[in-house]
């Protein structure tokens, strides 16, 4: 949100301002808006303004509603963010009393900087990682969509499908369809690392836990249908065509080719290829 110097405004100027820094909450707030509603008008108030106070006016309002993770955790990423770290580690322990387990959010998160170090964040965020276990049991796993007339004397093709960061291979009806409608097997496959309820990624440190749950994908469809292994194709969007890339280069007998789509992505590191 902007503020004008007000030393150069009138007393009705700076009244207007005011309402208008407080009304969207009012206005929320009177139309029994829902927790969510809440947090995401806090988020923008952040993440476009840079309005940290405002947004947690916004969080508060949200976590008043239920007992929600997340508007407990950003109460508390917003909090540390304002370096005021006691607050902070209390309401993120309030986060995670109320479920959190997104340990890749709670690791990563750039508001957290300044109280990473403490051992009340450590000690929280371990917490966090073991809940994480139980909540990823989707990540890595495929869906396999098969063509429904007779399949060749060979088999069947296969598309492998890597989405992008923060999607769900699994949910991908649409290329599905395309895909068996000219006869070919489509298996849309999870990220390996899960950020949230159907939000997943690919590691950002390698692509071995990627070639891990291809292969398990492949084998699975094996079991359940006739499949030509000479005809086995990646396909990737993002940081799903990243991956794809490298898992082509890594083991190029596996793949008779690839469709990479707008790669895009950090990599800490992944295995250098060889150029001879």
């Amino acid at each position: 949100m902007f503020y004008a110097n007000t030393d150069k405004l009138t007393h009705d100027q700076i009244s207007d301002q005011r309402w208008s820094a407080f009304s969207d909450v009012a206005e929320l707030y009177l139309k029994n808006a829902n927790a969510n509603e809440f947090i995401s008008m806090g988020d923008h108030e952040k993440d476009k303004w840079g309005n940290y106070p405002g947004a947690l006016s916004y969080y508060f309002m949200a976590l008043n509603k239920i007992k929600s993770i997340m508007a407990a955790y950003q109460v508390g990423a917003a909090l540390a963010y304002l370096e005021i770290n006691d607050e902070a580690i209390k309401y993120l322990n309030i986060a995670y009393q109320n479920g959190l387990w997104q340990y890749y959010l709670m690791k990563e998160d750039d508001e957290l900087s300044l109280i990473r170090k403490t051992n009340a964040y450590q000690t929280l965020l371990e917490k966090v990682k073991v809940r994480y276990q139980s909540h990823v049991t989707d990540a890595g796993k495929a869906k396999i969509f098969a063509p429904s007339d007779h399949p060749p004397k060979a088999g069947w093709p296969v598309v492998v499908w890597l989405s992008g960061y923060g999607t769900e291979g699994t949910d991908s009806q649409s290329l599905a369809d395309a895909f068996t409608e000219v006869h070919a097997i489509f298996i849309g496959i999870n990220g390996t690392e899960k950020l949230n309820d159907h939000s997943f990624r690919w590691s950002n440190n390698d692509t071995t836990s990627t070639n891990d749950a291809v292969i398990a994908a492949l084998k699975q469809a094996e079991t359940q249908y006739p499949v030509n292994k000479n005809k086995v194709v990646l396909m990737g969007f993002s940081q799903g065509a990243l991956h794809t890339a490298h898992l082509l280069a890594d083991h190029p007998n596996l793949y008779s080719g690839a469709l990479i789509i707008s790669a895009g992505g950090w990599q800490k590191n992944t295995a250098k290829i060889d150029s001879k």
